[in-house]
């Protein structure tokens, strides 16, 4: 394993409970990417494809895809309230040295419209196009932004569950600013639906005092 950060930002300081990770190294899958599968008995997001799996302290997690120089797994529920965790990838029955990241209640990322971590967000607008200088959102609209590293859930869903009808919301209190001042309301934030939990959604109702023009969005998490 040469490194693990959350999935939308980038970022490699620490993982949460249910962030979406990016696994980078050398021999780590298959040579062919291989896309995530429900289990046939549980029905949740298979924690194996391709005798590939991630192990977060021996447990298993649910895999988004495996390939031999990158995957994307959910980091399990199971590490909440630790200092750290060990993180192995096993392939072939072959099993990597462990790598210790330490865990933090949450790990907040937004994607990114390049999906390079910077830049303009990848965010929709309320008439569901991509926000941009040329498309910009409507003044007191609603827009939406994605991410992951929420931390824990309430009410809580089992690891690799595929969100359809349940909306839990993070454990712990959300807010949004643009240029510093917080948003009217944040109408939605859990969840995005047909998407494995970790996976994060924030309907965000724009703030009557913000202006036109660009503006920097800050999500914080506890």
């Amino acid at each position: 394993i040469g490194g693990i950060s959350n999935v939308a930002s980038y970022a490699a300081n620490a993982v949460a409970p249910g962030e979406v990770v990016a696994i980078f190294g050398i021999g780590i899958g298959p040579t062919n990417l291989v896309t995530a599968q429900l289990d046939p008995v549980t029905g949740l997001v298979a924690n194996q494809l391709s005798n590939t799996q991630v192990l977060f302290d021996g447990v298993a997690a649910p895999l988004v895809y495996v390939s031999a120089t990158q995957s994307c797994a959910v980091v399990p529920y199971e590490v909440s309230g630790q200092a750290s965790t060990k993180v192995q990838i096993a392939y072939n029955q072959v099993t990597s040295a462990a790598v210790t990241m330490p865990v933090a209640a949450a790990v907040p990322g937004l994607f990114s419209a390049n999906s390079s971590g910077t830049g303009p967000g990848a965010i929709y607008n309320q008439d569901t196009t991509l926000n941009s200088p040329s498309n910009p959102a409507a003044e007191n609209s609603t827009v939406v932004l994605f991410g992951t590293g929420q931390g824990v859930l309430s009410p809580s869903l089992p690891d690799g569950t595929l969100v359809v009808s349940a909306l839990p919301n993070p454990a712990q209190n959300v807010s949004v600013t643009l240029d510093g001042i917080p948003a009217a309301s944040i109408a939605y934030k859990g969840p995005i639906p047909d998407l494995v939990v970790g996976f994060w959604q924030l309907n965000v109702v724009l703030p009557p005092t913000l202006g036109s023009g660009t503006h920097q969005v800050l999500v914080s998490v506890g």
